[in-house]
């Protein structure tokens, strides 16, 4: 923020060239290096916890399977959608909607 302000500062001070312009530069100057030099200073502090990779959780073997059957499910509806979509014939249809059932009662199951 004090860069931007500055910046803005000194293009007035190039159309305008006001002492109290001046006096404003000057002062921005000094706030922009010193945001700089924190800056500098909390950097490190913040990327030493960042370095680490997230551990992510070890699904147990129910949730595994819960997370594949949700995911079945959604393919097995994606399908019938896509098949609806292309006007396909009554038995393929029939055949689609039995296996999103199927995969319906396996996720209810599994809950």
């Amino acid at each position: 923020m004090a860069q931007v302000a500055l910046r803005k500062a000194e293009k007035q001070l190039d159309t305008h060239g006001t002492d109290e312009l001046k006096a404003q530069v000057e002062q921005l100057k000094v706030s922009a290096a010193q945001a700089k030099q924190a800056l500098a200073a909390a950097t490190p502090a913040v990327e030493t916890p960042t370095a680490e990779k997230p551990v992510k959780p070890e699904l147990s073997a129910a949730e595994h399977a819960l997370k594949k059957a949700k995911i079945e499910v959604a393919m097995k509806r994606a399908a019938l959608r896509k098949a609806e979509r292309s006007a396909a014939d009554a038995d393929t249809l029939a055949a689609l909607q039995a296996q999103l059932t199927q995969a319906e009662q396996g996720l209810a199951e599994l809950n």
